[in-house]
């Protein structure tokens, strides 16, 4: 540990002299970032320009919100981000990457805003189909800020024939205007923010019947899927190979797909990898089917998280598997809880769902404890985390290190220590509260922070005095007490005697890694609101 710290004082005293420059790889070219945006294209007859658009998702500490447009013509690709928003920090780059941890993409740039419309030119080489997301990423720290993954299938898509947009007797070798919807009604948000997912938990007539309950739930359809056999039927179906599944249609601001797993796991008998209760056969069993690196992550997450438990005296074998093709069940078989009540209630009963639900999760089955790991802010069932923390379950190491950048976990679960004047939180002065990034339990707020000029975020006192846990710390050759979170365990620094006199003496020296901070206005949405009477005291 004190080789990294030697390390990183000598690359910070080097850059800060600069003996070492970064540079963007490819030249950021501006374009019209008033909305709608124009662009002048050559036309002919047959050209066509697709606009798809995509949703910013935030990561763990670092929330974003708006969307990516991926405009095709004959001057170009070109990157829209529209309605952007997201937080500041050093050296944050646009990248076109293969994958989430910044190992293979094509710089466009650095970040030249924080919000707003902001516009990319892609460069002629590069080819936009070998890229997964589009992302802002930190080259100081190799952290993940926001991305949009641009590989699945557009939510919005508009087709614009240039001969459309021309006049009667216009010249087709002139150029013309084309202008581009915008994308901010509420109906086209309320769109973006819907999402698919595929799941199997036995028997569809009653797996449809529970998710539609389901505050944030859209639609349910029953289904097949999973088979090597193409239109299915429920004469045929298991002998294709495939499942009883259902296609969930969620809105994403109220729900995630994390929820969607816990629910799986709660409604179903997920110990059970050969069918469903006194379905048998693998056709029955449950299933979680992927659509994307982050989906993959989040249901190991949760279902490590419930391993965690111990509800369960093994691990689940729970399948958790790449997304197939959909086929939808007969017509008679949707919503079949309404159509057939009477019937559908004397076989739940006899199969024995309701009381091996009841055994295991009681008055919790209806309740999300494992809130996901990217989320939008807000999005969270639980309307109040107060005392929430007594029942956090820390997670895997395995977990944590797919959850938490490098840095991070380096902080929290290793005692690492940050490099000084070159984190997140050092200079923040907005107003709101700091929590921990591992669980996310209030720690300080912004009230009581102040600038040290060590370079670190300094406070002079926690929110509330058992917020904490202090440690004797003799590492380093020197005596130090070291600060720990109360219920994740998380290393967040060390507290020292050489604070403001008129403040209490006390210089509570944290890591920005070890933190999220969360601004006064998305403290409601995000459940901190009973702090309110402690922060304006």
């Amino acid at each position: 540990m004190l080789n990294k710290i030697i390390i990183a004082v000598v690359a910070t005293v080097l850059i800060g002299f600069g003996y070492y420059t970064i540079s963007p790889t490819f030249k950021t070219v501006t374009l019209n970032e008033e909305a709608p945006v124009m662009l002048s294209v050559s036309s002919s007859k047959d050209e066509v320009m697709i606009v798809e658009s995509y949703p910013v998702m935030g990561t763990v500490g670092h929330p974003a919100e708006g969307t990516v447009r991926l405009i095709d013509s004959p001057e170009g690709k070109t990157i829209c981000y529209e309605n952007f928003k997201t937080i500041n920090g050093p050296d944050l780059f646009v990248y076109l990457s293969k994958d989430l941890e910044g190992k293979e993409f094509v710089s466009l740039g650095e970040l030249r805003g924080t919000e707003g419309n902001i516009n990319y030119i892609i460069p002629a080489e590069v080819d936009i189909s070998d890229y997964k997301y589009v992302m802002t990423w930190c080259k100081q720290f190799g952290v993940l800020f926001n991305y949009a993954d641009i590989s699945i299938s557009g939510l919005t898509s508009n087709e614009l024939s240039v001969e459309d947009s021309m006049q009667d007797g216009d010249d087709m070798s002139k150029s013309a205007e084309i202008p581009i919807p915008s994308t901010t009604t509420g109906q086209q948000n309320y769109e973006m923010s819907k999402k698919t997912a595929l799941l199997a938990n036995g028997c569809f007539w009653c797996v449809e019947h529970d998710l539609e309950e389901v505050t944030g739930v859209i639609d349910v359809v029953s289904g097949y899927a999973g088979g090597s056999t193409e239109n299915p039927t429920y004469k045929n179906y298991e002998e294709g190979g495939h499942r009883e599944v259902v296609l969930v249609t969620y809105d994403a601001n109220t729900l995630t797909f994390g929820n969607l797993v816990e629910h799986i796991i709660k409604h179903g008998d997920p110990t059970d990898a050969e069918g469903s209760f006194g379905d048998r056969g693998k056709e029955y069993a449950p299933a979680i089917f992927y659509e994307n690196d982050i989906e993959k992550i989040e249901a190991r997450r949760i279902i490590d998280t419930v391993d965690a438990l111990r509800t369960f005296p093994n691990p689940l074998p729970l399948l958790v598997t790449p997304r197939v093709p959909f086929w939808a069940a007969e017509e008679y078989h949707q919503d079949y809880s309404e159509k057939n009540p009477v019937r559908y209630n004397l076989y739940r009963t006899a199969s024995g769902r309701d009381t091996f639900i009841k055994k295991y999760w009681g008055d919790s089955a209806n309740t999300f404890v494992t809130p996901s790991i990217w989320t939008e802010p807000g999005s969270s069932t639980i309307t109040s985390k107060e005392n929430s923390w007594q029942s956090f379950m820390k997670p895997s190491p395995e977990v944590l290190r797919a959850r938490l950048t490098s840095i991070q976990y380096e902080v929290t679960q290793e005692d690492g220590t940050e490099t000084p004047f070159k984190n997140e939180y050092d200079k923040n002065d907005v107003e709101g509260i700091y929590v921990d990034i591992v669980s996310g339990e209030p720690l300080y707020f912004s009230k009581d922070k102040y600038d040290s000029g060590t370079g670190w975020p300094s406070f002079v006192k926690p929110i509330t005095d058992d917020a904490v846990v202090l440690h004797k710390d003799s590492t380093l050759f020197t005596k130090r007490t070291e600060v720990r979170s109360r219920f994740a365990d998380s290393h967040l620094g060390h507290v020292f005697d050489d604070g403001p006199a008129d403040r209490g003496g006390k210089r509570y020296c944290m890591n920005s890694a070890s933190l999220r901070f969360i601004s006064q206005s998305n403290m409601e949405k995000e459940g901190y609101a009973y702090l309110f009477p402690l922060m304006n005291s």
